[in-house]
């Protein structure tokens, strides 16, 4: 499948692209390994606003559309990189699908590794730039960029700490589970699942919250056709996001 054909991100999401997406391997939802940095109060003691969002700030990395296998945690992954690069007037494009090939050492068809081996990558040997012309059987080019590791990856445990890192600091990765539906998300609508159902295993951005609508704001890897121009909200407690040590959510730095 050529680049051309699968970064129309204005597009929907495609019925035959969401059998690939449910019938992936699951990301596996198991405690993460303890060598990631726990999350400590690093911000000062000045209250959390009820409200912060990046959707619209120049810094945010854009919405892309993965191809039809389950890349979604690289696509967050290296959108969150790209938009701290962003934050310090770079700006590097990195190639999130090529990027789940250099993690698994096969191709795009395989399924996901566990999420903390994908973190553990970036974190100690960046991702690739992006090329315009990836197919699922490329291989990793070496060496990857320097500026596209990430200096420390952080665990994010609870609800509490996602939203002081996201007013304060960046977005956040989160996964979580989802019924079918959610792949249909229209406009902005607030998505609510109980997040028992096992059809979709997906990860994307947390990229803003509101107290006040009770939601999560997120940056979905469904491409410009999913929500609001590839942007949704997700109500607080759904999806099983931010759920604790099994399904903690990622901050980098």
């Amino acid at each position: 499948m050529r680049r051309r054909n699968r970064l129309a991100i204005d597009a929907p999401v495609k019925a035959r692209d969401l059998r690939f997406i449910r019938r992936a391997e699951p990301i596996r939802l198991s405690p993460l390994s303890p060598e990631f940095e726990p999350w400590v109060e690093m911000f000062g003691i000045d209250d959390v606003p009820e409200k912060a969002s990046w959707i619209g700030r120049p810094e945010l990395a854009p919405v892309s559309q993965q191809i039809p296998y389950a890349t979604c945690l690289s696509h967050a992954l290296c959108r969150l990189q790209e938009t701290l690069l962003r934050k310090q007037g770079a700006r590097q494009s990195l190639d999130a699908d090529m990027f789940h090939q250099c993690v698994t050492g096969m191709n795009c068809t395989t399924g996901q590794p566990d999420p903390a081996t994908h973190v553990r990558f970036l974190r100690d040997q960046g991702a690739p730039a992006a090329t315009g012309s990836f197919k699922p059987d490329d291989s990793c080019p070496v060496p990857l960029p320097l500026q596209s590791r990430c200096n420390r990856a952080v665990l994010i445990m609870s609800a509490d700490q996602a939203r002081e890192t996201i007013s304060r600091h960046a977005p956040v990765i989160a996964i979580m589970t989802a019924a079918n539906r959610f792949a249909a998300v229209k406009d902005f609508e607030i998505y609510r699942d109980t997040g028992t159902d096992d059809d979709l295993h997906h990860a994307l951005l947390l990229v803003g919250y509101d107290d006040t609508a009770q939601c999560w704001e997120v940056q979905n890897s469904f491409g410009t056709g999913w929500g609001r121009n590839g942007f949704g909200r997700i109500a607080y407690g759904s999806c099983r996001i931010i759920a604790g040590a099994s399904n903690p959510g990622f901050a980098l730095y």
